[in-house]
């Protein structure tokens, strides 16, 4: 069985309706004394008009682009989009042959719409148990696979999520409905210009999305509760180990061989780190500073 890394598609914009209703609140802080809000598009709604032209942004190399804050208060009846069924299947597979056990995973993925995560001529495909292809020669992962990472950081609703590895923004949509606050990295700027786009398109408002090297973790807004890491690398990064919160959870896929790699989750205790493995996988190569070089990898 093969799970590789989710990245993005472009998609139409503008004539989406949000997956969650548009809010705005005072800004908070948490307990590491970060605005909860984040900054910069800080207000933007959780949709535009059918249309309406979206806001110009100008994308650097290195940018931050942010959506102010708003956790998932959505209804919890799946959407009525034409795909409740085939999502649906998708799901109690997930519940019954991968043994999933967290209702809360499992209740987001019921809500939310794969299949525009997907290209348009696969988007009957979205919700089959499998990896599919997207642009830029990549790949959206196996449902399994988002599911099952998902469920070993072990959510509660109070995270801050560091994302290393945004692609196409499903699964920091997922990561975004079950934590407080999600920072997104992608190491691609056209892929970050397309999570953000859909993202935005569905109303997630906690999310901050950057351009940058993700082994290198985003330092300003450390620690993090949580880390998901959504391509494999021969080790954890130190930046990262650093960055996770004690009692934190890290999840990464780690092993010399860049096709095939183990799932591990490493949770950060007073004395150190513990590391427990979830069985073989399979992911793009992380690549960066603290992960495998351009020059190394496997042709």
């Amino acid at each position: 069985m093969c799970f590789v890394r989710a990245l993005p598609v472009s998609g139409r914009s503008g004539t989406q309706a949000p997956l969650l209703p548009a809010a705005k609140a005072a800004p908070t802080r948490d307990h590491h004394g970060h605005e909860a809000g984040g900054t910069g598009l800080a207000g933007w709604g959780a949709c535009v008009p059918a249309g309406k032209a979206l806001p110009t942004i100008e994308y650097l190399s290195i940018t931050l682009y942010t959506l102010s804050v708003m956790n998932s208060n959505a209804s919890r009846a799946p959407m009525k989009d034409g795909y409740e069924i085939p999502r649906g299947r998708m799901v109690e597979k997930l519940r019954e042959h991968y043994k999933i056990a967290d209702e809360r995973v499992l209740d987001v993925m019921n809500r939310l719409p794969r299949h525009l995560f997907v290209p348009e001529a696969l988007k009957s495909q979205a919700y089959k148990d499998n990896a599919l292809p997207i642009s830029a020669g990549q790949t959206i992962s196996q449902p399994f696979i988002v599911a099952r990472m998902t469920e070993l950081l072990e959510l509660a609703g109070r995270e801050r999520v560091l994302e290393v590895g945004a692609g196409t923004g499903y699964q920091s949509a997922i990561l975004a409905s079950l934590g407080r606050k999600v920072f997104a990295i992608e190491r691609l700027d056209v892929l970050a210009k397309e999570a953000l786009q859909k993202l935005r398109m569905l109303g997630y408002q906690n999310v901050s999305v950057r351009t940058a090297d993700g082994t290198n973790g985003w330092q300003v807004y450390a620690p993090f509760d949580a880390i998901l890491v959504a391509a494999g690398g021969p080790d954890v990064p130190k930046p990262l180990l650093d960055q996770l919160e004690v009692g934190g959870k890290l999840v990464i896929p780690i092993g010399n061989d860049q096709r095939t790699q183990t799932l591990v989750r490493v949770v950060r205790t007073e004395k150190g780190f513990e590391r427990q493995n979830f069985g073989p996988c399979a992911f793009v190569p992380l690549i960066g500073e603290h992960g495998w070089k351009d020059q190394n990898l496997e042709q």
